[in-house]
């Protein structure tokens, strides 16, 4: 399992998707990098971002087997508007 840094401008929206085969199934979960639970899906979607969802998420997975993660760099660029 690996994912890919990204790079968005502010008011934008990022969907991630935390790939797995595994059997029994895998349970989910997205933590940002204070380790606050962000959602228990396969899938990780953010809208509207802004400088305050910039940062490091991991995805944790486990079964009865085992548990494997992976993380990415979410950088959230300004948006510059001309007058």
């Amino acid at each position: 399992m690996q994912l890919q840094n990204l790079s968005k401008v502010a008011g934008e929206q990022v969907s991630v998707d935390c790939k797995v085969i595994a059997f029994p199934e895998v349970d989910y979960k997205w933590s940002y990098y204070n380790g606050t639970i962000v959602t228990n899906n396969r899938q990780l979607k953010l809208t509207s971002l802004k400088a305050g969802n910039e940062g490091y998420y991991t995805c944790h997975v486990n079964n009865i087997f085992g548990s494997n993660e992976a993380s990415f760099f979410l950088r959230v660029k300004g948006n510059i508007k001309l007058l």
